[in-house]
């Protein structure tokens, strides 16, 4: 039974998604537990520094997230969650779609794993950054390594050359 105050796992996603999608690391790290984790691209970011990092890195490269397709059962709900940063605007990217689950303890997030991309979210990835990645191999290589870490210098990192490809193609024309 629901307690006073407390979300079923539809509003609780409904509302984590909301904080997610205004940049709000706060509001959005607040559904999670004090230990909960974030399992992603063969990566775990467990407990609450760890967790507002991660946020700070959809923040700064400007990833819009959206959870959609829910099934709820019992405790954990099973979605198809949806992101787009800035690097698959600017190369002109649909939504990359991932199967992602959601454990809920006690009204709150315990834990969030997102899998690997449809293989149709990476097709079209491959398709549209490949020209990306051969420039950025050849000329961003150490600022394309800082993509990697899930905090907020990660998250400009990928925002910054998004633009800098940006500008590239603009004065290449």
């Amino acid at each position: 039974m629901e307690t006073e105050g407390q979300l079923d796992p539809l509003q609780l996603l409904t509302a984590y998604q909301a904080a997610c999608q205004r940049f709000d690391v706060e509001a959005a790290t607040a559904f999670f537990s004090d230990d909960g984790v974030l399992e992603y691209a063969g990566g775990r970011q467990t407990g609450r520094s760890a967790l507002v990092e991660a946020h700070r890195w959809d923040r700064a490269a400007r990833n819009q997230v959206g959870f959609v397709e829910p099934r709820v059962s019992g405790d954990q709900v099973s979605v198809t969650m949806v992101n787009q940063h800035e690097l698959h605007r600017v190369l002109g990217m649909e939504a990359i779609r991932s199967p992602a689950e959601l454990v809920i303890r006690d009204g709150r997030i315990h834990l969030l794993r997102i899998g690997m991309p449809e293989p149709a979210s990476l097709q079209s990835m491959r398709a549209k950054a490949g020209p990306f990645f051969d420039w950025v191999r050849a000329h961003h290589a150490e600022a394309w390594q800082r993509t990697a870490g899930l905090d907020q210098a990660g998250g400009q990192a990928l925002y910054d050359l998004a633009h800098a490809w940006r500008g590239h193609n603009e004065a290449s024309a």
